[in-house]
C-alpha cells in the first residue's frame, strides 16, 4: 500500500485539482456544444472528474483514517487514558502535538 503523509496528500490533491480546473476551463472556452440538448461538454467533464475523485478517495480510505483520525486521537490525552494506552505506545506517544493545554 502506498503511504503518504498528509502534506504530500494535500499537495497532490491541489495539483490534480489545478490540472483538472485548467482542463475544464480550456474545454469550456473551446466549446459550448450541448449534448442531449441540455449538458455542455464542460459539465460532462466536471461530472466525470468528480466521479473519478470520489472513487479514488473511497479506495484510499485507509490512508485518510491513518493520517487524519488516528493522528488526531494519538495526540488527545483523554483517548489514551480512556483506552489505557501505555506511554510510548503508538496511540500514546511521549511527545504530543497540542494546540491547547489543559
Amino acid at each position: 500500500m502506498l503511504v503518504m503523509n498528509f502534506s504530500e496528500l494535500t499537495t497532490m490533491g491541489l495539483l490534480v485539482l489545478s490540472l483538472a480546473t485548467r482542463l475544464l476551463m480550456d474545454l469550456t472556452h473551446r466549446s459550448h456544444v450541448k449534448q442531449n440538448g441540455t449538458r455542455s461538454v464542460g459539465e460532462i467533464v466536471a461530472d466525470s472528474f468528480g466521479l473519478k475523485q470520489s472513487y479514488s478517495m473511497s479506495k484510499n480510505i485507509a490512508i485518510i483514517i491513518n493520517f487524519i483520525i488516528l493522528s488526531t486521537l494519538r495526540n488527545f490525552p483523554q483517548f489514551s487514558q480512556t483506552f489505557n494506552c501505555s506511554l510510548g505506545s503508538p496511540m500514546n506517544p511521549e511527545r504530543k502535538c497540542s494546540l491547547f493545554e489543559d
